[in-house]
């Protein structure tokens, strides 16, 4: 969902090197434009998902978007209020570093 990521896109086929948000997260503050792995958790926790988004930060909400060329793929978007409880837990779980990829032998 990110093949259209600037200035270099995640393709299929490669890796993402990510530090655990949870570790750096009293030392760096979410920006836009930042890489990230988001959890989504809904169904009382039955399901979850992992993806690999772009933050876009307002006033009144943080974006999560995929920047892929497949419209099919959304943004995450989560309304700052905390009384608003639609049963989905959003979270960055991982701040992305690193993008690799090897060539086959």
């Amino acid at each position: 969902s990110m093949n259209q990521l600037k200035p270099r896109p995640i393709m299929e086929g490669d890796t993402i090197i990510c530090v655990a948000f949870e570790d750096v997260a009293k030392q760096v503050k979410v920006r836009d434009g930042m890489v990230v792995v988001v959890e989504r958790v809904s169904d009382g926790g039955q399901k979850r998902e992992w993806s690999v988004k772009q933050v876009e930060l307002y006033e009144d909400r943080i974006e999560f978007h995929p920047r892929s060329s497949d419209p099919r793929f959304k943004p995450i978007i989560v309304e700052r209020n905390p009384h608003a409880d639609e049963g989905v837990q959003v979270e960055i779980i991982g701040l992305v570093r690193r993008v690799t990829n090897e060539f086959p032998l």
